[in-house]
């Protein structure tokens, strides 16, 4: 299975995360205080999370991970994605399932500057760096429809505000 990493921009500090009880999406800052950091090849949670720790070296080394971003051990309040589309909360013990407002974090990483992408509902969000020091942006554009093409389009439109600004 292919499992996705996300680690919280600052580390969690917001109470205890238990694995035996779900935790809402808000309450850990989903998705706004994450960035996409790896994919995982791993049979299960605990295995992506084993593949993300920094133990006898570091875990970007390991050909069973995809690093998009290098960082830090993976640990409590960082969140998994599961191939199924379930996100899951790194807990004291164990994995919480997360609910509420479960939209995925979808960011591209060049050269270490990143394009962040955020949809909710009828609009998108865009910005060039990262989110508590942005090189550009955000740009927020309205979605008209709910199709691909209609978010296709307000990317483009969002992404060319971004040059645009550059330009001048």
């Amino acid at each position: 299975m292919i499992f996705t990493i996300y680690h919280r921009i600052k580390l969690y500090a917001g109470g205890e995360i238990r694995g035996d009880h779900p935790v809402d999406a808000g309450h850990i800052g989903w998705p706004g205080e994450y960035h996409l950091v790896a994919r995982v090849k791993a049979e299960n949670l605990e295995g992506a999370y084993a593949r993300t720790q920094h133990i006898d070296h570091p875990w970007h080394e390991d050909p069973e991970v995809e690093t998009l971003r290098f960082s830090r051990s993976t640990s409590i309040g960082d969140v998994i994605q599961d191939e199924s589309g379930g996100f899951w909360a790194v807990a004291s013990f164990g994995f919480s399932q997360l609910t509420g407002h479960l939209q995925a974090l979808d960011q591209h990483t060049s050269g270490g500057i990143s394009l962040m992408i955020y949809s909710a509902c009828s609009r998108l969000t865009v910005w060039v760096g990262a989110r508590d020091q942005p090189l550009l942006g955000p740009v927020i554009q309205e979605i008209p429809g709910t199709g691909t093409r209609e978010f296709e389009d307000a990317l483009s439109i969002a992404c060319g505000k971004l040059l645009a600004s550059t330009i001048r």
